[in-house]
Formats: C-alpha cells, structure tokens, sequence
C-alpha cells in the first residue's frame, strides 16, 4: 500500500497566489479593494469570498473568463482538492494584503 505525504504550503505559496490575484484584480478591476470588507472577508464562503464580495455573487467566470480551476487556484481565490491549503491563513494573508494597501493609498494622499 503507498501512502501520499502531503505537506502544508509554504507561507511563501500563499504571499505568492494573494499576489497574483491582487494583479489580476489591478488589471481587470481597478479599484476592487474598496469593495472587500475585510470584517466579512472568508475565502471558505460563496457570499464573502473576495470574488462575491467584488461581482455581488460567486461568478468566477466574470473574472477569469472560461471557469479555470488551476487559474483560480494560482490566484488565491479558490483551493483545490489535492492543495493541502489552510483556507483560514490564506484568508488572513488576503486580509492583511488589503488593509496594506489601503493604507498606504491613505498615506499617498495625506
């Protein structure tokens, strides 16, 4: 019988997925962090994903184009079955991401 050992990600895969969709989101939606409220922010929830929160519902579609799992996966916006990924971490990085920027977009006009 062989046995998968499965690690957890590296803190470094989920600054990296947080990352690549913050550019992603840069690109297609400027201005999309205003819409996230942080206090509701669950990667875990349809209704309070940061996708929801940005269209008003789950549709990835909006965002990626044709539904691709692994480019939602790479984006941090979703998780797959075999990622071995704390959906609860990469909700915290997503929400520490935010808050950096939105005060330094604060900072940039004081």
């Amino acid at each position: 019988m062989l046995f998968q050992i499965t690690t957890a990600p590296k803190d470094s895969t989920y600054r990296s997925r947080v990352a690549a969709g913050m550019r992603l989101l840069d690109k297609r939606m400027p201005g999309w962090e205003k819409k996230i409220n942080l206090q509701t922010l669950d990667i875990r929830s349809y209704r309070n994903c940061i996708i929801a929160q940005i269209f008003g519902d789950y549709v990835p579609e909006k965002l990626f184009g044709k539904d691709n799992i692994k480019q939602r996966i790479s984006h941090g916006t979703t998780w797959g079955s075999n990622d071995n990924i704390d959906l609860a971490k990469l909700t915290a990085v997503w929400k520490r991401a935010i808050a950096k920027r939105l005060a330094q977009k604060i900072a940039a006009t004081a």
